[in-house]
């Protein structure tokens, strides 16, 4: 195919996941738990997803305003993790990284701060010490460890 049709295709596909990611369901306790605690705790968000792709998402599901700080990709989670801790001088036992990806898992290691898994299929995952279904009492979880 040419180069066109393959923008074309690309652009399409995005189309695709952008409409699938808004319309899905958030897990359980989330809008609750960032309406309720944004201004409590500074929130990031570290994804694959297109820089241009999350701002939108984020804007048509009605949470940028509970986000200190947004990236996407191309950069990697790593290098977002790093980002974040050095403009704000955050120490790293001040910081978790919350995910639910392997990806995320490793951007927390590779920057030494403790992160919390968000129950998936994934094995790696399933054994982490700490561990979330949703974020219903997330806040009273998070104040129950001991990091």
């Amino acid at each position: 195919i040419s180069e066109k049709q393959l923008i074309s295709l690309c652009n399409h596909y995005s189309n695709i996941v952008v409409k699938g990611v808004i319309n899905s369901k958030l897990v359980d306790g989330t809008y609750n738990f960032l309406s309720k605690y944004y201004k409590n705790y500074d929130f990031y968000i570290s994804t694959g997803t297109p820089q241009n792709e999350i701002f939108y998402i984020l804007s048509k599901i009605n949470l940028s305003q509970f986000f200190k700080g947004v990236y996407g990709s191309p950069t990697t989670k790593d290098n977002h993790v790093k980002e974040i801790l050095s403009k704000y001088k955050y120490k790293i036992n001040e910081v978790v990284f919350i995910g639910d990806a392997l990806s995320d898992l490793q951007a927390a290691k590779s920057n030494n701060i403790t992160f919390i898994a968000r129950h998936t299929m994934s094995d790696e995952l399933k054994n982490q010490k700490y561990l979330i279904a949703n974020f219903n009492n997330f806040n009273e979880y998070l104040n129950s460890l001991k990091f």
